[in-house]
């Protein structure tokens, strides 16, 4: 039986980080999404061009990025991965927001609104931790990305996957290793919050700022779905070798 190939986390960075810095115009490409994503509801259209990005790379067409053309396309494709994010991110913060309220009401009346806060942050805290290491959200968008099935990458196949002996760990590395490309838009973002504080600032300042924290955080998530893509082949292997395992145990 042959050895099981192995993730590894700091090869499959530096692939993506390639793959994004190898197209010429990735500058452009970034900053145009980031021109998009700054007006909140265009968030679509970046979304999109990083599952058309996906598509391609399943397809052995890595290089280059996705041009800015088929809006359309990449608006429809966009929405049904912000649909997936709140799926995997935004809903189970407003479900535990609503148990959460009905349990911090004693306290609230109690006048404890320290213990209120407390349990607020860590609840909230825990569950996005669960849902952003769990890598829900990407490994959907991978199946969305590669079958085109939207109800498959919205169920119960999506967590199957993420959460499977085969790939739970490499998701898992994937995740943590892809933490320091978020840094970029961290910053950025601090820099926003710190332009907002500041009496009279031009508007042109906050607007600059905005568009900076959206080029920087679609950057970051070209980089991460080249990760994740580079853990979901391995994932995949190990699951056809498993299929083959099985059947000729069946056969035996």
């Amino acid at each position: 039986m042959a050895a099981e190939e192995q993730f590894q986390p700091l090869r499959a960075l530096q692939t993506a980080l390639r793959t994004v810095w190898s197209d010429r115009l990735w500058l452009p490409k970034v900053a145009l999404g980031g021109l998009f994503g700054s007006t909140i509801i265009g968030v679509i259209w970046p979304q999109g061009l990083v599952i058309e990005h996906l598509d391609n790379s399943s397809r052995g067409y890595r290089l280059p990025l996705p041009a800015w053309r088929q809006f359309g396309d990449k608006a429809v494709m966009g929405l049904l991965a912000t649909v997936m994010d709140f799926v995997y991110f935004v809903f189970p913060q407003l479900v535990a927001a609503v148990f959460l309220f009905c349990a911090i009401v004693p306290f609230i009346v109690g006048d404890n609104n320290t213990i209120a806060t407390s349990l607020t942050f860590i609840i909230l805290g825990t569950l996005f931790g669960v849902s952003f290491l769990g890598s829900f959200s990407p490994v959907s968008k991978l199946l969305f990305a590669r079958d085109g099935a939207v109800e498959k990458a919205l169920g119960r196949a999506s967590l199957r996957r993420a959460l499977g002996n085969n790939g739970r760990w490499v998701y898992l590395q994937a995740r943590l290793v892809t933490l320091p490309i978020y840094l970029p838009a961290l910053g950025a973002g601090w820099w926003f919050w710190q332009l907002t504080h500041i009496p009279a600032v031009a508007v042109w300042w906050l607007l600059a700022a905005l568009w900076l924290l959206m080029s920087c955080l679609f950057w970051a998530w070209l980089v991460v779905a080249q990760v994740y893509f580079e853990a979901d082949q391995i994932v995949a292997d190990r699951e056809i070798e498993q299929r083959l395992a099985e059947r000729k145990r069946a056969i035996s």
